[in-house]
């Protein structure tokens, strides 16, 4: 299927039901990560896998984008202090909310879906009159470095996620609202 530049979608929160298009997603994502030389979603256990997805959904946390009845993208948009950022002291803002776990459709990379999730996360926070928007990534994960950058987030540090995974270096980014 040939997606033009995306137009008419939505963006709303996922539901069980979508489980399944979101891990598709998810894995091109992970086969992507790989082919590119980043360990990022490739450790042994599994993360992102299922179960966190669902306890996104069920936390209200997990929003999708739609267009003609297909999930293109995939953002967890997480208000909730976050136990990895909590530790380190070069933060700008104490209020803040976190984005996690984006991934788009490999068909329709550069189509503008990852443009749209980083916008309704903005609005999101302005709305419920947040003060700034975190976000880590993979050194490898350039792609990701670029969308941020795009939508002035700025590099504040390197920063060690709370997991055991080996490869938990990460950059940090910040952008205010």
């Amino acid at each position: 299927m040939a997606l033009k530049l995306v137009k008419e979608m939505e963006i709303k929160l996922a539901t069980v039901s979508d489980i399944d298009s979101i891990m598709k997603i998810i894995k091109n994502a992970k086969d992507y990560l790989k082919t590119h030389g980043s360990t990022q979603w490739n450790e042994a256990d599994g993360y992102p896998n299922v179960n966190t997805f669902l306890n996104d959904i069920k936390n209200n946390f997990c929003y999708i984008a739609i267009e003609n009845n297909n999930i293109l993208g995939v953002m967890a948009l997480i208000d909730t202090p976050d136990i990895t950022y909590e530790k380190y002291d070069f933060w700008q803002f104490k209020n803040y909310i976190s984005i996690h776990r984006i991934a788009i459709d490999h068909n329709i990379y550069h189509k503008g879906v990852a443009d749209k999730l980083i916008e309704f996360a903005i609005n999101y926070a302005k709305f419920n009159k947040i003060s700034s928007i975190r976000c880590d990534t993979h050194k490898k994960n350039i792609p990701m470095q670029k969308l941020l950058a795009k939508h002035s987030f700025k590099y504040l540090a390197e920063i060690t996620l709370a997991n055991n995974n080996q490869d938990n270096l990460r950059l940090a980014f910040e952008r205010e609202v």
